[in-house]
């Protein structure tokens, strides 16, 4: 108000989209195509039907606990005004990052832009990222429906990794359709990853070089594996293209195992593209490096120790004594540690 953006009504106060003349540039329409698709609220008096609510009076019957004492009354904020709220009391003024879902843009996180600019004389965030909706059966997933999952329903059948794995391989403004044929699939192909580092660690330990022990990578993969690289980050770059990331993550496994095709492998190439896959990992939050503890363990181990550490999270310690067992028939031992459980061959095995 103090800036004249916006103005009372009665006990009410509206915010003048007119007045700011950046309004509709989020959702890249222009006022006439807002108006069509608008959440408005009906009140003849304002001075645009565009105009959204920053406070409204409380109404004659309304309990006492939902309003408060303002300069106009007894009332209650608007719709949008908590999240400006927020944000402005945890992140300042000016921040990077604001996401959502994509049915935010159009009015919700227009009008915090509006208000919060408006009231900051300040860019609000630098990036949008507005996220597609997650679908169980291609039908959106939503509580009023009931087919939801809880992340703790979900981490008692399936690692966290897995589930991010997930989450990452689709970009995150497409829809993501829930199943579990999807997360097994991340699940195999998380272990494959893992199995190929875990192979490369081993071969490093037992010093199985050929005729190259060199600290030094070869020309030839340094180069290819700083391209990598470079690929990574460029596809981080284009709008957070996770996928495009991910499809790097295992072209540098691939190069990684075209080392062992070799009779003289090089020791400084697999400690080149090891350190590179592991600053790529990182940065996307995957964890390919301490679960196998560097060593190889055949995949059906692997996946046997997950299924015991899903059977501990929802707690049937008796399906995962079992599970125990089972591993150590094959010859392995399980070991439970901050990291999530490392798996070790038997001694003398």
């Amino acid at each position: 108000m103090d800036n004249k953006v916006a103005y009372r009504l009665g006990g009410d106060v509206y915010f003048s989209i007119k007045a700011f003349p950046h309004y509709g540039e989020l959702s890249k329409r222009s006022l006439s195509e807002l108006l069509s698709g608008a959440r408005v609220d009906i009140n003849k008096e304002k001075k645009d039907p565009l105009d959204f609510a920053l406070w409204k009076e409380s109404k004659p019957g309304e309990p006492a606990e939902v309003s408060w004492d303002s300069p106009w009354g007894k009332g209650r904020p608007g719709w949008h005004i908590e999240c400006s709220a927020m944000s402005l009391k945890h992140l300042g003024f000016h921040f990077d990052i604001h996401g959502g879902g994509l049915d935010l843009i159009f009015p919700h996180h227009e009008n915090e832009i509006a208000q919060s600019e408006a009231a900051t004389r300040e860019p609000f965030a630098n990036v949008w990222m507005h996220n597609g909706f997650v679908t169980i059966d291609r039908e959106k997933m939503s509580k009023s429906l009931g087919n939801f999952f809880t992340l703790s329903e979900v981490f008692a059948q399936y690692q966290p990794s897995v589930v991010r794995y997930m989450l990452l391989s689709v970009h995150y403004r497409a829809p993501l359709d829930y199943a579990t044929d999807v997360l097994e699939q991340s699940r195999q192909t998380l272990s494959g990853l893992r199995d190929a580092i875990a192979r490369a660690n081993r071969v490093l330990q037992k010093q199985e070089f050929g005729v190259d022990e060199s600290d030094k990578p070869q020309p030839d993969v340094g180069e290819a594996a700083g391209k990598l690289k470079q690929a990574f980050s460029d596809a981080l770059t284009d709008d957070f293209n996770t996928p495009e990331a991910l499809g790097v993550l295992h072209k540098m496994v691939r190069l990684l195992e075209k080392q062992f095709a070799t009779n003289a492998v090089s020791r400084g190439s697999v400690r080149f593209i090891l350190n590179e896959l592991r600053s790529c990992a990182e940065v996307l939050g995957l964890d390919l490096f301490s679960f196998m503890q560097g060593l190889f363990i055949p995949p059906e181990v692997t996946g046997l120790a997950q299924d015991r550490e899903s059977a501990r999270t929802r707690k049937d310690w008796k399906e995962a004594d079992r599970l125990r067992q089972e591993i150590s028939n094959r010859g392995y031992v399980v070991e439970d540690t901050p990291q999530g459980p490392r798996v070790l061959p038997k001694a003398g095995v």
